[in-house]
């Protein structure tokens, strides 16, 4: 592993793991929805690997796809049915009617 590598990986990690935190937190205090919060996690993640894979111009252990799928399901265990769903329907972003659960 090159000085590179091994600055980028563990820091990208832990931005997602951050990330991570952040969006368990926002579902917790009824803020998302852990579908949205699981969505948005995985872009997130998925930036970060593919600028550390652009930057060091291999795949980074830790950020692969099995890994990302595995963080984001801490936030909403059912993302692989959601992710079918999403793809199955129409997306929008509907804030006219405010909902928090509780």
């Amino acid at each position: 592993m090159t000085q590179l590598q091994s600055e980028i990986i563990p820091s990208a990690i832990q931005l997602l793991e951050n990330h991570a935190q952040l969006r368990q937190n926002a579902v917790a205090g009824g803020l998302e929805s852990p579908e949205l919060a699981a969505l948005m996690l995985e872009q997130y993640g998925r930036a970060l690997r593919d600028l550390a894979k652009a930057l060091l111009g291999t795949m980074p252990k830790g950020l692969s796809n099995d890994d990302l799928d595995r963080i984001v399901a801490t936030i909403n265990p059912e993302h692989e049915a959601t992710t079918i769903a999403r793809y199955n329907s129409y997306a929008t972003l509907d804030l006219s009617r405010p909902h928090r659960p509780g």
